[in-house]
């Protein structure tokens, strides 16, 4: 059984290059490169991989790749599927079958104890960000890119958040008025303090709807309502605050975000366009019964 030397992200081809700053110019996520799957027909092989050091791009820090890839009949599967990401760990099942038309992708993976902080390092956000990021992943597509698998895929996405904070840097970027209408205080060290969060997102041919998604802050309780279209791959999402003090500055308003994933505009919706005070009436939220999906 072949064993692959370690893995270097950092050494892309031209081509690879090419398609990077192709889908950064676009705003988009999943690149459109045909899948040549014809080379699944054609083999019959059992590989294992084992990156124990692994150097990547800030924006997705892998540490450690491993899995073992069988190919039969037109049909690859990577499992075991092991990733080292951000001091956490991402594994489960990847598959990819040529047989069916247009071929079909799967993916079932648990993501567990991922640091929020990795993912901003080199940027003004890393002190102020952390956190445990974790997520049960079930979905499946078929097409010829990677961008049509998931611009028609089905499935379930369900996502946790545990502890920390995260960077009011972030929320300050976009506007005073956002700090606002969503009940929140930025402190000294530019921190809000994050008691835990979860939401299912269910995938239907591509659409991606936010299913209760709620993020409990020291200051407020958030709530995420939306949708987002992996086929033109686009957010229309608003973000409703339940302070749980008195704020003379809450606006009684959601946060509106619309665009491209990568980069959506963010906006404060419709509501009362003076603000009103809010007596604070929102209680902590039980993190044990959220992290289950049980709120």
């Amino acid at each position: 059984m072949p064993r692959l030397a370690p893995l270097d992200l950092n050494k892309l081809t031209p081509e690879q290059k090419k398609t990077a700053e192709q889908l950064k110019q676009k705003q988009e996520l999943f690149p459109s490169v045909p899948l040549n799957v014809d080379l699944l027909k054609v083999m019959d092989m059992k590989v294992t991989l084992d990156a124990k050091k692994v150097r990547a791009e800030n924006y997705f820090p892998v540490e450690a790749l491993s899995g073992t890839v069988n190919i039969r009949n037109g049909k690859a599967v990577v499992e075991p599927f092991k990733m080292r990401l951000a001091g956490g760990d991402l594994g489960g099942q990847l598959s990819l079958d040529s047989n069916e038309k247009p071929s079909l992708a799967a993916a079932n993976l648990k993501m567990r104890d991922v640091a929020l902080k990795a993912f901003f390092q080199k940027t003004q956000f890393f002190d102020t960000t952390d956190g445990k990021v974790g997520a049960d992943i079930d979905i499946k597509g078929r097409g010829k890119s990677l961008a049509e698998v998931m611009g028609n895929s089905n499935g379930n996405v369900f996502i946790t958040m545990s502890g920390g904070a995260f960077s009011g840097l972030l929320i300050e970027a976009a506007g005073l008025d956002i700090v606002e209408a969503l009940a929140l205080y930025v402190g000294k060290d530019a921190r809000v303090p994050m008691r835990c969060g979860a939401g299912r997102i269910l995938l239907t041919d591509g659409v991606a709807k936010i299913d209760r998604m709620i993020l409990d802050t020291t200051d407020s309780v958030l709530y995420f309502r939306g949708t987002a279209n992996l086929r033109d791959q686009a957010v229309v999402m608003d973000i409703f605050a339940d302070a749980k003090d008195f704020s003379i500055l809450d606006m009684k308003a959601p946060v509106h975000l619309e665009g491209k994933i990568r980069q959506p505009n963010i906006s404060i919706g419709k509501g009362v366009k003076i603000p009103l005070p809010d007596f604070g009436q929102a209680k902590d939220i039980s993190c044990d019964l959220l992290m289950q999906g049980k709120l």
